[in-house]
């Protein structure tokens, strides 16, 4: 049979303030990480993004598009010719 001799353990300050010290650290970074807004940085956008500003101010009307379209002539594929064998695994 064995004897279980346990020490009282006696709260330390140390202990305590570490503990501490940890909480607040962590709770710091979560306030940083989850609801502080970050400044925004203004970019000057280049010379060719601001050449796609006046491309997209184009309207487009799908209506004369699909007008145009229809009157393109239609072409015709010539048919495949069938060429090699049903089974090209099957010996000559």
């Amino acid at each position: 049979m064995a004897i279980v001799i346990e020490e009282r353990r006696e709260s330390n300050i140390g202990s305590i303030i570490t503990w501490l010290l940890v909480l607040i650290v962590i709770g710091i970074a979560g306030y940083y990480i989850f609801f502080k807004n970050p400044g925004m940085i203004e970019v000057k956008p280049s010379n060719d993004f601001v050449g796609t500003a006046e491309i997209s101010k184009i309207s487009l009307k799908p209506d004369e598009i699909i007008g145009k379209l229809s009157g393109l002539t239609k072409r015709t594929l010539s048919p495949v010719k069938e060429t090699g064998r049903a089974n090209p695994f099957l010996p000559l």
